[in-house]
């Protein structure tokens, strides 16, 4: 198979993939994994490309749960209570601007999963 200009940044797309879509209630398949790389990026990727790269990232240190070609981020480095409560924090702060509570705000929001119920 050829490899398309974006096959570098295979991994990384995979893992935002992953942290975006994924948590200990929401699971992806290979083939949504397959579907989003090919439709979003451009990227070809077949089945036991996908099982490699998650070899990968798990290697690097990803808490992927695998349950029959089901996989799902099971650990973060903020859970969802601390991270709104991070944002209050800021947003409630008397010696932060509003624009700049706002722009930690969305910023802490992107390191969760959109079905997480802060984005």
């Amino acid at each position: 198979m050829a490899k398309s200009e974006n096959q570098k940044l295979k991994l990384i797309y995979l893992r935002d993939y992953l942290l975006e879509n994924t948590d200990e209630e929401h699971s992806v398949k290979t083939a949504d994994i397959i579907n989003h790389l090919q439709k979003t990026h451009y990227i070809s990727a077949e089945r036991k490309s996908v099982y490699s790269d998650l070899d990968t990232l798990e290697d690097y240190g990803m808490d992927i749960d695998r349950d029959n070609g089901n996989y799902k981020i099971l650990s973060r480095d903020f859970e969802l209570y601390e991270l709104q409560l991070l944002i209050d924090s800021v947003q409630s702060s008397k010696f932060i601007t509003a624009k700049i509570a706002k722009e930690i705000a969305d910023k802490s929001r992107g390191t969760t999963t959109s079905s997480g119920g802060m984005k």
